[in-house]
């Protein structure tokens, strides 16, 4: 008995839908999961409701550099000073836009953002006050955990640079029941 792929088993028809598959299916996504795309497991309640702590995802870590990230979108980005820590947090400000925190309440563009509260003053880039005012540099964006309560964010660090950038959230793999594309 032989045991091997030939010219004779690849004719087949079920032999030669093996090696489509194989070629022009599996091989490619494997590619794009080793270099496109990352998973990323949600640690803490910081984005809780919509991405909850245990939350697998996928992170598109190509396009987020030809398709800069707009104000809503989520971003998973590492840490300056968290020795590369990843965070995944929501974009509230993007390039050229104003971020004044005053009294605990975020304001951007002149929109109060929602659900804002912090009890302290907060410190932006160093600076302590009841009253930051940050004007988000080229290639920079603010960004904010959707609980606001209990999220470390630009309120703590400053804004992310580009150059932190991992990618974007595409997949919700687990749990099952919330699978998800662009979550």
């Amino acid at each position: 008995m032989h045991c091997g792929t030939t010219a004779r088993t690849l004719l087949r028809p079920r032999g030669l839908r093996r090696f489509v598959l194989g070629t022009f299916v599996v091989t490619p996504l494997l590619v794009a999961l080793r270099f496109v795309e990352r998973p990323f497991v949600v640690h803490g309640s910081s984005m809780a409701g919509s991405f909850n702590d245990g939350d697998w995802l996928i992170v598109d870590t190509l396009f987020v550099r030809s398709w800069p990230p707009g104000k809503g979108d989520p971003i998973v980005f590492t840490s300056r000073d968290d020795a590369g820590r990843a965070y995944l947090k929501r974009v509230v400000a993007v390039e050229g836009d104003t971020v004044v925190i005053e009294n605990g309440i975020v304001t951007t563009a002149g929109k109060h953002e929602r659900n804002v509260s912090v009890v302290a003053a907060v410190r932006v880039n160093g600076s302590t006050s009841n009253r930051d005012e940050l004007t988000i540099g080229r290639g920079q964006y603010f960004v904010l955990g959707d609980d606001r309560r209990a999220s470390t964010d630009s309120r703590s660090f400053g804004a992310v640079d580009s150059s932190q950038l991992i990618g974007r959230p595409i997949l919700r793999l687990l749990p099952v029941g919330r699978m998800t594309v662009r979550p």
